[in-house]
């Protein structure tokens, strides 16, 4: 299945790109698929992508959580602020 990925500050500069399609696999893919996926195709990910977290159709979500052809998928870096 092919998956359309916003990716947004750090993330975005190490991929360099503001968008990506990859494919994850077609049967019940979950967003850990999906960080196994991102981390193969784009190993300097390794150290924000586990800290990152995954927002489907605007809302942040667990791991375990299924992905459907249609969501609307965000990469959300780490962040801090003051």
């Amino acid at each position: 299945m092919k998956m359309t990925i916003k990716l947004f500050a750090m993330v975005r500069e190490v991929v360099g790109f503001d968008e990506i399609t990859i494919h994850v696999p077609d049967v019940d893919p979950t967003v850990a698929d999906l960080r196994t996926n991102l981390l193969e195709q784009y190993p300097g990910l390794e150290a924000l992508l586990p800290f990152s977290q995954v927002a489907i159709n605007q809302e942040i979500v667990p791991d375990n959580q299924l992905l459907r052809s249609n969501d609307e998928i965000a990469i959300l870096p780490p962040f801090s602020g003051g």
